[in-house]
């Protein structure tokens, strides 16, 4: 009976400890992502809004500005952080879904006008959906040639902050 308890004990001790290191392997997996991610977009301004809230004329003004690109929602932080675990991580299917999202939006962005070749040569490199949403953002702040880029997505802080 003592040795059942401790053996209990032991291995409710390595759980602890696993589930620890566990635990902090995502968390720097998640600081891994967020740094490159805030690598490929320089700084983002993020607004976070309820809505009607007044968020599209802020993003308007914003916009007007010589320096800041607010283009208006695309939602693709959102839908494609729900979606992601559909597809192996730097696929062409991933890649194809990014891009399908990005045309099927309502909002009008200068990168409408490049073709789905260009785009796909954009997202070639990057592994995750966070990270090619990110690179749309930054390629229509450099259409625009503005030096930053304001997202109005509340969802992207679950890929970005």
């Amino acid at each position: 009976m003592g040795a059942s308890v401790a053996s209990q004990t032991h291995l409710r001790c390595c759980w602890q400890v696993m589930i620890s290191s566990l635990s902090r392997l995502l968390t720097l997996l998640r600081q891994a992502k967020r740094q490159a991610l805030m690598a490929i977009l320089n700084s983002p301004i993020i607004l976070f809004c309820s809505e009607r809230s007044g968020s599209n004329l802020i993003t308007k003004i914003f916009d007007a500005h010589s320096l800041v690109c607010a283009p208006s929602a695309a939602h693709l932080f959102k839908i494609m952080s729900e979606v992601a675990d559909r597809y192996l991580p730097g696929s062409n299917e991933l890649r194809n879904a990014v891009i399908t999202l990005f045309r099927a939006k309502v909002s009008s962005w200068s990168l409408d006008a490049y073709s789905d070749t260009y785009l796909h040569k954009l997202l070639l490199p990057l592994q995750s959906p966070g990270a090619m949403a990110a690179a749309l953002y930054r390629a229509e702040m450099q259409a625009a040639g503005k030096a930053h880029i304001l997202i109005k997505e509340n969802s992207s802080m679950k890929i970005v902050v």
